[in-house]
């Protein structure tokens, strides 16, 4: 040790290192690139296009609210009155009734016998036509199919399928920074910097009539473009994780993780990666670009688009089909597409080569 600091190892060095890394890692593995654009232009697509008016109708939904209702909150003590009885405010009288008896789940089928049934964000449950009012003061004439609900103007949430085949909602709403500067009680002062959702504004007329829901979230196509394919990324990563897990507890294995690094004893190691192997080989057989393209088309992303995403995801690789897609300018044939036969195939029980030593996906 001493005080010369010439050879000190610098942020920039590790700079220099990643950059390595990822010329190496462009060339090993080429879609990695499309797969992040590809995903990028589709979110921006979806919000810019996908119009909440134009979504699907939901069947399953509009039945249930046929047979049993839309939810409605029930009787809510005064907020004074739970506190004297030691309860939580805020919550219907029959919720907090149902729960001492431990058979209430919150959107349970008891929940929706009593109270009635959540009305979907993200679908249509009827829709409202030939509508004609009186300055927004009075509604003269509609003609109302089914039971229409209130859907955003526009989307900030963008719809992502996992490996689990669960949506996952990403949201994407332009925010600004706001400086709020305070003192505490000592007399000293702190500063924080806020984030705020950014707003449309209600017109002068609304304001005047104090008309409601005209005052909505605006999404931010820009940071869905950057972020969108990295989150969805990471959530089937966590699927993957997640089965490692449950895997373990149905064996009775101890197991761990950091982020997606899989940790388990000595002695159970062996058994942890073919158990791996199963997992990978059974996530090869879940589509996610098609379940998301298809969640984004129930939403109101429009034919055209959905078609020519779904066309260039098979061209490029993403979805790959022998004979019709390129990966770094060469046409796939059946055998550069990996299978789930190719995870699961024999593997060298010894670590003397790759083979053995990773197996194989």
């Amino acid at each position: 040790m001493s005080r010369s600091y010439d050879k000190v190892v610098t942020p920039n060095d590790f700079k220099i290192i990643a950059q390595i890394m990822s010329e190496q890692l462009r060339e090993q593995v080429p879609i990695l690139k499309d797969f992040t654009k590809y995903f990028g232009r589709l979110a921006e697509d979806f919000l810019t296009n996908a119009k909440p008016s134009d979504s699907n109708f939901d069947w399953k939904s509009i039945v249930k609210i046929t047979l049993r209702g839309n939810k409605k909150k029930g009787y809510v003590l005064p907020d004074s009155v739970s506190r004297i009885l030691g309860i939580k405010a805020g919550e219907p009288v029959s919720e907090k009734i149902l729960k001492r008896f431990g058979a209430w789940v919150p959107n349970g089928t008891l929940d929706q016998i009593v109270n009635g049934i959540n009305t979907p964000e993200n679908r249509r449950t009827g829709a409202k036509y030939l509508k004609v009012d009186f300055l927004g003061l009075k509604t003269i004439n509609e003609l109302e199919i089914f039971y229409a609900n209130k859907l955003p103007k526009s989307w900030t949430n963008i719809p992502w399928a996992n490996f689990d085949g669960k949506i996952i909602e990403q949201n994407f709403t332009q925010t600004f920074e706001e400086r709020l500067r305070y003192k505490d009680k000592d007399g000293n002062w702190f500063t924080n910097v806020l984030q705020v959702p950014q707003k449309t504004e209600a017109t002068w007329w609304d304001q005047v009539i104090n008309k409601s829901g005209k005052i909505n979230d605006i999404a931010d196509p820009t940071r869905a473009r950057t972020a969108f394919a990295v989150n969805g990324n990471h959530s089937n990563d966590a699927v993957i994780v997640k089965r490692y897990h449950l895997w373990g507890q149905e064996n009775n294995i101890p197991t761990s993780t950091v982020h997606d690094a899989f940790f388990a004893n000595t002695a159970d190691m062996l058994k942890g990666r073919y158990a791996l192997r199963g997992i990978y080989a059974d996530m090869l057989k879940k589509n996610v670009i098609v379940g998301t393209l298809d969640e984004m088309r129930a939403r109101g992303l429009p034919k055209d688009l959905y078609e020519k995403y779904l066309t260039e995801a098979i061209d490029i690789g993403l979805i790959p089909i022998a004979g019709k897609s390129r990966v770094g300018g060469k046409l796939l044939k059946e055998s550069d597409i990996l299978t789930d036969k190719d995870i699961l195939k024999d593997i060298p029980k010894g670590f003397k080569n790759d083979y053995g030593w990773y197996g194989v996906g």
